[in-house]
């Protein structure tokens, strides 16, 4: 079995962030407030979005049974339709939501999630360039505003996914990390992107804080890994990272996933796969704990 832990589909590109609203222009791009066009997925893929039913297809051509749908301010919030594509193919989908902590509804909104979506998951894009930091500057997951989010994730057992950014963010802080996973014992916690990996000196430092936060509420998601170094399927030097990563944190800690559509611009979907099944790094059962069996225990999936 393969689970993409790590995924999107988005009705219509509606981004807000640190370079303001978002317009999509068609075929995959679109234009930022600062004037910035940018291209987030292959024209082929889309027009003003990438659907669910685009997702599907590609998934069943690839082999993958299964994606966990996450969120971000990036592309815009998009909970009602990642909730649909989770009703319609419940077995294919499942769906995580996103809110603004500052919200002064945020609690109703929250409610609504958990009562009618029935969402057991929340992702939080803390990162500067891509999410919440980039317009609530400072903005942690140890402030306020967030407490009675954790505090109801503690009560219903959620999960909760953090995306801080790369080390070059200035949300890039793994002390609130260390706080909130001791004061909420009962939420699962998912680290995105292993702290971005790359070939700047200081994956060592990355492990480092992997292992001292690695713990049964602590986890980290590998999705994207490929695309931070120029390299060649199956891309051996993030390979390595995550050999080391396993040995650090154990495999049981590790989720595969893609961030898809954006990797597309660079890569395939067989490609991700073989970046953990190619190679012989991994014996077969690292392989599918990385690539179903951690996911299904992250994201509550059946």
């Amino acid at each position: 079995m393969i689970i993409d832990a790590h995924a999107h589909v988005y009705e219509i590109l509606a981004g807000y962030g640190a370079r303001g609203e978002y317009r999509p222009l068609g075929k995959g791009r679109g234009i930022w407030a600062t004037g910035e066009i940018e291209q987030f997925f292959p024209e082929e893929y889309g027009d003003l979005g990438f659907h669910t039913e685009t997702l599907k297809r590609l998934m069943e051509e690839n082999g993958v049974d299964h994606a966990v749908l996450l969120q971000g301010g990036n592309y815009g919030f998009h909970n009602d339709y990642a909730a649909e594509a989770a009703r319609k193919y419940p077995d294919k989908f499942t769906a995580v939501g996103t809110l603004d902590p500052y919200g002064c509804k945020a609690e109703i909104i929250l409610d609504r999630f958990i009562r009618e979506y029935g969402f057991k998951a929340l992702k939080f894009e803390l990162s500067q360039s891509w999410g919440l930091t980039g317009y609530h500057p400072g903005l942690r997951l140890t402030d306020p505003c967030f407490a009675p989010i954790l505090e109801r994730a503690e009560q219903e057992g959620m999960t909760i996914t953090i995306d801080m950014g790369p080390m070059s963010n200035s949300s890039f802080d793994t002390d609130q990390l260390m706080v909130v996973q001791k004061q909420y014992p009962n939420v699962m916690f998912v680290m995105t992107h292993c702290f971005f990996p790359c070939k700047d000196g200081k994956n060592d430092y990355r492990l480092q804080k992997m292992k001292e936060l690695a713990a049964d509420n602590f986890v980290f998601d590998i999705a994207n890994l490929p695309l931070f170094v120029k390299e060649p399927c199956p891309f051996p030097s993030q390979q390595e990272f995550v050999r080391k990563a396993a040995d650090f944190v154990g495999a049981h800690r590790l989720l595969w996933g893609t961030d898809l559509p954006c990797t597309f611009l660079r890569l395939t979907y067989r490609e991700m796969i073989e970046f953990v099944t190619r190679g012989n790094v991994f014996t077969d059962d690292e392989i599918d704990l990385i690539m179903a069996e951690n996911a299904k225990v992250a994201y509550h999936i059946k």
